[in-house]
C-alpha cells in the first residue's frame, strides 16, 4: 500500500508527464495544420498553464484514488467530457482553430488518450518510485 504523500507525489509526476505530452501535441498540431489557438486567448495553450491545469486533474485524481475503483471511472469519464466541453467552447468562441487538415474528432480523441494516461502513468510511478 502507497502512502499519501507518495500517490500525491506520483499523480503531480503524472499530471506533469501528461502536460508534456500534451504540449508535444498542440506543438505538432499546428506545424502540420490539424488545429491551433488563436486570438488573444494563446495563453490558454502555453505549457505553463496546460502543466497547472494537468496537475490540477492529476491531483484530483489522487484524491479519488483513496477511494473506491468506481470514482476512478467516474474521474476519467468526467475529465474526458470536461476536455471536450473546454475544445467546444473554444470552437464556438473562435478560441480553437480546426484547420484543413484536422478535425473535432483529432482534438476529442486527444482527451480519450490523455486522461486515462494521468491514471496509468500515476500507478506506474508508484509502482516504479515507492515499490517496496
Amino acid at each position: 500500500m502507497f502512502s499519501r504523500k507518495e500517490r500525491i507525489f506520483a499523480s503531480i509526476l503524472s499530471g506533469f508527464s501528461v502536460s508534456i505530452l500534451n504540449t508535444i501535441i498542440e506543438y505538432l498540431s499546428d506545424r502540420y495544420d490539424l488545429y491551433r489557438i488563436e486570438g488573444d486567448y494563446k495563453i490558454l495553450s502555453t505549457p505553463a498553464l496546460l502543466f497547472i491545469l494537468w496537475g490540477l486533474l492529476a491531483s484530483i485524481y489522487a484524491l479519488v484514488s483513496f477511494r473506491a475503483k468506481d470514482l476512478i471511472l467516474l474521474y476519467i469519464i468526467a475529465g474526458i467530457i470536461g476536455g471536450w466541453i473546454i475544445d467546444l467552447i473554444g470552437i464556438v468562441k473562435g478560441i480553437l482553430i480546426v484547420e484543413e487538415k484536422g478535425t473535432i474528432l483529432f482534438n476529442f480523441s486527444v482527451w480519450v488518450i490523455l486522461v486515462p494516461l494521468t491514471v496509468i502513468l500515476s500507478r506506474l510511478y508508484m509502482k516504479l518510485l515507492f515499490s517496496r
